[in-house]
């Protein structure tokens, strides 16, 4: 049996590969040897692997006509996980040496647990059974049964207004993960998925500038994000655009969010990223970023939390969260794709309702409210501009209430943490419906915020 592999090498065309036992017609096999087939674009390559050194594994080097090495390496055992650390420097040496002089790309390929596949110089997606996603090392989550679609998102949807049609995540144009799997992007190439690494915990230091509604029982939330990729300073720093629900006191609060974020430190680059983000304490010591910690059960196939969307720099993205009054998980949608969802076990609070919904942007760093402030920049880094748009904007606000249909809100608040860095702007007088623009550069050549 064969297992599917997509690569995503970055700046370069994705390549569709499988990895499997040869078959007999290829005349793969040897008497002495076991071989492997490689199918590159409808070309087939025979690659030998050695089971007598101990260690079930094969490291191969495809040259292919198109001048783009090939190296492939494939684990058969359990216990993959530490020989992966005896291979680790070599892998590193080879990328070193051949990388430099010719577009080379690194396969894994595990077929066991895992699917595992990896570019060099792209993101690495691995698909991972979706009963062992790192969700079920919550322990609220032990005995938890995953609900594959919400009983009440697609009653939701508003039908008065459409989404934006924009692409899907780049390597879903060359394939998805296989049925009863999920795609994880790997944090680091050091790290396989089923090997956490440290999660990351947004910092006590923030910057919002955001609209709002509160006072009711909030069951959901959606709206059209623009995408930008604004300047961020340092790996200590980020900037996000999104939809955010929340409920509890001002210091210890629960909160669900999604959109679109720019932070080094998570993604290991500076582009915008699709991110969801929970919490249970304010933001101080639980939840994380996507699914680098337990908690948000993903059930998309084919739609990676953390995967690159920065080919949608100045087009919408639409996110929509809404809670399922039967199970109290919070659904996430993305644009028309169900993605997963927050139990509602890993919440005190919020698994009964959100008192809170804002909409916005957020800059996070050690240097904002101080002197020198940060130079990164939210938004697309400009001032709120409604004339044409090029700021931050997000349009199509609603909220939903009870669990009854979506709708504009009665009352929406403008607010900004610091006007002179970051600012905010609802135009709602003579339009059909309010839109908000919002950001700003920072620091950066601007003296009215050092």
């Amino acid at each position: 049996m064969g297992c599917s592999v997509v690569t995503q090498p970055r700046g370069g065309e994705a390549i569709n590969l499988w990895v499997g036992e040869a078959p007999p017609v290829l005349h793969c096999f040897a008497e002495e040897k076991m071989k492997t087939t490689i199918a590159i674009g409808g070309r087939f390559f025979c690659l030998d692997w050695d089971e007598g050194r101990g260690l079930d594994r094969a490291l191969a080097l495809i040259e292919t006509d198109e001048g783009m090495d090939i190296w492939v390496l494939m684990f058969y055992s359990e216990s993959w996980e530490v020989e992966w650390l005896q291979w680790e420097d070599q892998l590193e040496n080879i990328l070193k040496n051949r990388g430099k002089e010719r577009n080379t790309i690194l396969i894994f390929e595990f077929c066991g647990n895992n699917f595992l596949k990896g570019v060099k110089n792209g993101d690495i997606i691995d698909c991972v059974d979706i009963y062992k996603q790192p969700a079920f090392e919550h322990p609220a989550l032990k005995n938890h049964i995953i609900q594959m679609k919400s009983n009440h998102l697609h009653s939701t949807t508003d039908q008065t207004r459409t989404s934006p049609k924009v692409p899907s995540q780049m390597w879903q144009q060359y394939g998805s993960c296989p049925n009863g799997t999920i795609p994880i992007r790997r944090t680091s190439i050091s790290h396989p998925t089923n090997v956490h690494p440290s999660k990351v915990i947004v910092t006590p230091h923030h910057s919002f500038s955001v609209v709002l509604t509160e006072g009711f029982s909030y069951s959901g939330a959606k709206a059209n994000i623009r995408v930008w990729k604004p300047y961020v300073e340092s790996d200590n720093d980020y900037s996000s655009s999104k939809v955010m629900l929340r409920n509890g006191p001002l210091q210890t609060f629960d909160t669900a969010e999604a959109g679109w974020a720019v932070n080094p430190k998570v993604y290991n680059d500076n582009n915008a990223h699709l991110f969801t983000y929970w919490t249970t304490d304010g933001m101080k010591n639980t939840g994380c970023f996507d699914l680098t910690c337990p908690g948000f059960v993903q059930t998309s196939r084919e739609v990676v939390l953390g995967g690159d969307i920065s080919d949608l720099y100045g087009s919408d993205i639409t996110i929509q969260i809404s809670k399922d009054p039967y199970t109290s998980n919070w659904f996430l949608r993305y644009n028309d794709k169900e993605v997963g969802y927050w139990p509602g076990e890993i919440f005190p609070i919020l698994r009964h309702q959100a008192n809170l919904v804002q909409w916005g942007g957020e800059v996070s760093s050690p240097n904002v409210g101080t002197h020198p402030h940060t130079a990164t920049a939210m938004g697309s880094g400009k001032y709120a501009d409604f004339i044409f748009g090029s700021s931050g904007t997000i349009k199509g606000m609603l909220i939903e209430e009870n669990s009854n249909p979506l709708k504009p809100p009665e009352n929406l608040y403008p607010s900004s943490d610091e006007w002179d860095c970051y600012d905010a702007y609802l135009l709602k007088e003579y339009v059909k419906e309010p839109s908000f623009f919002y950001g700003g550069p920072g620091s950066r050549d601007n003296p009215r915020c050092q």
